[in-house]
């Protein structure tokens, strides 16, 4: 996959450059070009959708700054996967193509990422970059499902001139053995349409010991293996889980289940049990992306910041570490650095997609 200037030729730069509220990209030489054109191997389909040419050497697709700015969020994704889903380009290559358009343009700093993942508050769809982290209470055995698991305490200090704190502290009660924690990792499948989800590594906590089983006690995918597209689901107000996986074969079927939980009781009954496992009340889901801090690995809630992943490297005031902060993020199948103003807070709203590298020592 390759990506074509539609402009005059000018040393172009290796890094991304952040000013003015504009990220460029390496290989552009100036953050005003408004078009690109991006090349993917075809799938041998001679007829693709209007605004995707045919060549010899792949699919050709215009991208232009004022195209990709009127549209909304997770647009980029669903339209390349329909390109797959056409045949117009070769399976296992949507996600792929739709982050090197993302990547073609200078844009505002978090375009791309609004570009590539939907913004729907019942639904986080399960694409590349997305970790999953599922943590789950051990209970002894007999317990009752709605036994509860942690007394909590609140305490109450202060007076009303000078601030009141309020103070919960909570502990697991003597129902709870211990707990799980396991990480998926999601990959695009290859040369074929969707993604895998596989459990990583696994920590379980009891009695005071940890150890690292082969598999987690429940591998919530297991039964889910003829999918090939994954959501999460959330359902607001008292519901007896926690989320809900659905799967599809093709992102059409996935799209159709989570539309009919979204019109109707979402249960996994409503869709006859298939391909949708409950993950209980008890446990937690969490989908996560995978960063580098000072050269160590960290785990961070999915749609964090610069400044939260600061934040979470001990550093209460992230702009007292700008003149020394470094920060890398992946372009293409590398990384490359990011270059931006010391003495400008901007770099901290910026969005990790994940894979990036920050450091500050």
């Amino acid at each position: 996959m390759t990506v074509l200037a539609s402009a005059c030729v000018h040393p172009v730069s290796t890094s991304w450059r952040l000013s003015n509220n504009i990220l460029t990209p390496p290989g552009v030489s100036k953050p005003t070009l408004t078009q690109r054109t991006v090349i993917s191997a075809a799938a041998g389909k001679s007829v693709c959708p209007q605004g995707v040419r045919t060549r010899p050497t792949g699919v050709q697709i215009k991208v232009t700054r004022d195209g990709l700015a009127n549209h909304p969020p997770g647009w980029l994704t669903a339209w390349t996967e329909d390109l797959e889903a056409q045949g117009c380009i070769v399976p296992g290559e949507a996600f792929r193509l739709a982050t090197r358009i993302a990547q073609s343009l200078p844009l505002e700093p978090n375009a791309g990422f609004q570009l590539l993942y939907p913004r729907d508050s019942n639904l986080v769809e399960i694409d590349p970059g997305i970790r999953l982290q599922i943590m789950t209470p051990i209970v002894k055995e007999g317990v009752a499902p709605d036994a509860p698991l942690i007394d909590a305490t609140t305490t109450i200090s202060g007076a009303p001139d000078t601030g009141i704190a309020v103070n919960i502290n909570g502990q697991f009660t003597n129902n709870v053995l211990g707990y799980e924690t396991t990480w998926y990792s999601v990959q695009p499948k290859n040369r074929l349409p969707g993604v895998t989800v596989a459990p990583t590594s696994t920590e379980r906590h009891i009695g005071g010991t940890t150890d690292n089983p082969a598999q987690p006690i429940r591998n919530y995918f297991q039964s889910l293996n003829e999918a090939s597209f994954y959501g999460l689901f959330y359902k607001g107000g008292q519901t007896e889980f926690t989320a809900l996986i659905v799967g599809g074969v093709t992102k059409a079927d996935l799209d159709r289940r989570t539309k009919m939980l979204e019109a109707d009781t979402a249960s996994c009954e409503l869709l006859k049990n298939e391909m949708c496992v409950v993950i209980p009340k008890r446990a937690a889901v969490n989908p996560m992306v995978l960063v580098t801090l000072n050269g160590r690995e960290k785990l961070l809630n999915w749609g964090a910041t610069v400044n939260v992943a600061l934040n979470s490297g001990g550093i209460r005031q992230p702009s007292s570490v700008l003149p020394q902060l470094s920060i890398s993020k992946p372009y293409g199948d590398g990384m490359a650095p990011v270059q931006f103003d010391h003495s400008d807070s901007a770099v901290l709203g910026l969005i990790l997609m994940g894979g990036e590298s920050i450091s500050w020592k």
